[in-house]
């Protein structure tokens, strides 16, 4: 994986960098934390803020990771919008073959 390094800001997109240079660059801001950056290694461009490693020391087995991923993207809603979706056909199935609540009591 290479070492090139992306940021973003008011005066627009800057790179490749190494992580050292991105590291002067940052510290060098006056709101570094809300710089986006991004690296072959994540998804999506993120808030140098959400990556605490790029404010670590320096130390050569310090690894950046993609953020934690979101409470909904954790606990997606499709497999609930499906549970909802059978149930409304089950439920028109019903209906439609003429059983009702009232069928049941025998």
């Amino acid at each position: 994986m290479r070492d090139d390094w992306y940021y973003s800001g008011p005066e627009g997109q800057k790179g490749p960098v190494s992580l050292q240079q991105l590291k002067n660059k940052l510290a060098a801001h006056p709101n570094a934390g809300n710089v986006f950056i991004w690296h072959d290694s994540l998804t999506d461009w993120i808030r140098a803020g959400d990556v605490a490693e790029i404010f670590a020391a320096d130390d050569p087995s310090d690894r950046i990771r993609a953020p934690r991923p979101l409470e909904h993207e954790r606990n997606p809603v499709f497999p609930r919008l499906m549970l909802g979706v059978a149930v409304l056909l089950v439920g028109c199935l019903l209906f439609y073959l003429g059983i009702s609540p009232a069928t049941w009591r025998g």
